[in-house]
């Protein structure tokens, strides 16, 4: 309520432009997807243009028409969600049973075959279009897991290695700092 109460607050004026900071930090499931509503509801009544800054991937595509990955304080990249995934370009789908490996990596629409864990992991382009196709080459599958592409994905691509390397040096500084001090005791 706290939530909905601030954001009616920032409505009042009637503004053309909404900032909202992390709207549904530390709320529970059912209190997340209330917010939510309330902001698309905000958004088409209201024609406010909303920025929101989010870590939830699954909250900025679920509201976000365009989105913006920000790294060091520069956009690296600006789309919609849509075509963000598309950027990562594939879906996964794993495979267990006795599969038919040359048959799979034969398939045009296959970028990928790795077995890891027991199960085969194929990236697979457009999996809704591709998938009975994949299924019927496979050879006897027991189990079928399909993964499409997140935001989380997106993310980690434009973005993750690049905050890992980050945290590196910063913690690799540290380390080098607190063993100065202790060889100076």
């Amino acid at each position: 309520m706290r939530r909905r109460l601030e954001i009616a607050r920032g409505l009042i004026h009637g503004p053309k432009i909404l900032f909202l900071d992390e709207p549904t930090l530390g709320l529970d499931p059912a209190s997340r997807k209330a917010v939510w509503t309330h902001i698309r509801a905000l958004k088409e009544a209201h024609n406010t243009t909303i920025i929101l800054t989010t870590h939830y991937m699954e909250e900025a595509d679920s509201l976000a028409d365009r989105i913006g990955i920000i790294n060091r304080g520069r956009i690296i990249e600006l789309d919609t969600p849509e075509a963000l995934k598309k950027k990562v370009g594939q879906d996964l789908v794993f495979l267990k049973g006795e599969i038919d490996e040359p048959a799979l990596r034969a398939l045009p629409f296959v970028n990928s075959v790795e077995r890891e864990n027991g199960r085969y992991a194929i990236g697979i382009a457009n999996s809704g279009a591709n998938l009975q196709a994949l299924l019927n080459a496979g050879g006897r599958i027991d189990e079928v897991e399909v993964r499409r592409v997140t935001l989380d994905d997106v993310f980690l691509k434009f973005a993750g290695q690049q905050i890992s390397d980050d945290a590196e040096e910063r913690s690799e500084g540290i380390f080098e700092r607190i063993a100065a001090v202790k060889s100076r005791k």
